[in-house]
């Protein structure tokens, strides 16, 4: 699979001051002896962990550690698929889904509608996103439950794609399990999310968390983009690169991390 705009442009920065650096330090060897080509190493090393440092400075800067949402309504987006988002209401309120807030995604041109399940204490999400140019880049419906100790169960009915490599190689997070499903009706999307978060309740040993509000989803949301950013900072730059190059090039439709410890 080919590699995005963004970590080709990354590795051919990489590459490029890599070969003029060993360049510059063969002539000054070849010219001035291995003390002066030495100096020149380690000044062209200063410049390099500065060049990854700006690059990964201007990533933090962008990714958001507040959820602002604002309240929408479908009328405001036009170019929205409303034959299929309507389709997805329909058949998430069958399953017993509630209606309980219609927002603008944070920092993308994307519209949401949250619903949540006042039996089996779950949100689900039906969310389309679209590009500068007014095109829809993405659009799935997603099913998300929490457990205690911090455990969260998501699961999507569309197939994992290079797009996901950011946050596969920056801020995933070892106790959120993440399971693609692109084949599932929402129905089997349902059930099956349901069967694995009994799985990981028996196995992790945790109980649900049966607050499906509106003003919980917004708290659990603010923890994630605090979280993604705290994550971002922390993690070295060339190590999630090289999960997010891996990622691209083998995209991952389960992200169980620490829950394969338990399972049985």
């Amino acid at each position: 699979m080919k590699l995005s705009d963004g970590t080709q442009n990354f590795w051919s920065q990489i590459r490029g001051y890599s070969l003029s650096s060993a360049l510059t330090i063969a002539v000054a060897f070849h010219f001035y002896g291995w003390r002066i080509a030495s100096i020149i190493a380690f000044f062209l090393f200063v410049c390099f962990i500065w060049l990854l440092s700006d690059i990964k400075e201007k990533l933090i800067r962008s990714q958001s550690d507040t959820f602002n949402y604002e309240t929408a309504s479908i009328e405001e987006y036009p170019l929205l698929n409303f034959n299929w988002f309507q389709d997805q209401t329909n058949q998430l309120e069958l399953l017993g889904f509630v209606q309980i807030m219609d927002y603008k995604i944070p920092q993308t041109s994307g519209f949401a509608r949250c619903f949540a399940h006042p039996y089996n204490y779950c949100y689900a999400e039906v969310n389309e996103v679209f590009k500068a140019t007014g095109e829809s880049f993405a659009r799935n419906v997603s099913i998300m439950s929490s457990l205690e100790q911090d455990w969260t169960l998501s699961s999507i009915n569309q197939e994992v794609s290079i797009t996901a490599s950011i946050a596969y190689g920056f801020w995933r997070n070892p106790r959120s399990v993440r399971i693609y499903y692109p084949t599932l009706s929402l129905e089997e999307l349902f059930h099956k999310h349901l069967q694995m978060r009994q799985q990981m309740i028996t196995n992790i040993g945790v109980s649900l968390l049966t607050d499906v509000s509106w003003d919980n989803y917004v708290e659990k949301q603010q923890q994630g983009a605090i979280y993604r950013k705290n994550a971002m900072k922390q993690k070295s730059l060339l190590l999630a690169m090289i999960d997010v190059t891996k990622f691209e090039l083998n995209p991952k439709s389960e992200w169980l991390e620490d829950y394969t410890k338990f399972i049985k």
